[in-house]
């Protein structure tokens, strides 16, 4: 069963980039879900545990993010909102295996929020305060991630996971506040399913 439901990730990844070439909305909005729906299943097969039910929870508010987002209309805030509580969740996933402090690795993810926010300050308006609330949560995220990457193969895809995950968040910003390139749609989804797709492996006990 594990095998057909990676088949179902990777095929759902293949459909949607096709649906964007074709300008095909209706494939691009039954295909988006199919990835983050099989990962929630793989990762409700993995035995319980405050790990396991902290990152499922925030796989399935993911999935309710992809959905507000499928369409480029007014969700955009609703669709920030769930993926805020999926960070979160994740966050706290982080926290049950590991609480040491580890201040050195803040400091990267620090500089990176920092940079991302001043290249789109200019360009947030109303939406300035819940995107630095948002990058203030995946900086976070990240940083507690990475924390985990000496605990082996599990704690190494969580960190790559989450850190593959913040990039596609800082380019979905830059494209929808400050700077709109032709590549973004294909980057921002590839780079979001592989970082779910690591976390989602990171389950592994």
């Amino acid at each position: 069963m594990t095998k057909w439901l990676w088949t179902a990730v990777f095929a759902g990844g293949i459909l949607f980039p096709v649906g964007l070439v074709s300008g095909n909305p209706v494939l691009c909005a039954l295909a988006k879900p199919v990835p983050v729906t099989a990962m929630i299943v793989l990762t409700a097969l993995k035995p319980a545990g405050p790990y396991r039910n902290a990152l499922l929870t925030g796989l399935v508010c993911s999935l309710v993010g992809d959905v507000f987002l499928v369409d480029k209309g007014d969700m955009f805030l609703q669709g920030l909102i769930y993926f805020l509580i999926a960070h979160l969740c994740y966050l706290a996933a982080f926290l049950t295996e590991e609480r040491k402090p580890g201040l050195l690795w803040l400091l990267p993810f620090l500089i990176w929020g920092i940079a991302a926010f001043a290249y789109l300050n200019n360009h947030l308006g109303d939406l300035r305060v819940p995107v630095i609330v948002y990058m203030s949560a995946i900086c976070i995220m990240m940083w507690r991630a990475c924390l985990l990457i000496g605990k082996g193969n599990h704690g190494r895809s969580a960190a790559a996971g989450a850190v593959i995950f913040g990039l596609s968040d800082t380019l979905l910003a830059i494209n929808h506040f400050a700077e709109p390139f032709s590549a973004a749609p294909y980057l921002v989804i590839i780079l979001y399913w592989t970082g779910q797709g690591l976390l989602t492996k990171s389950v592994t006990r």
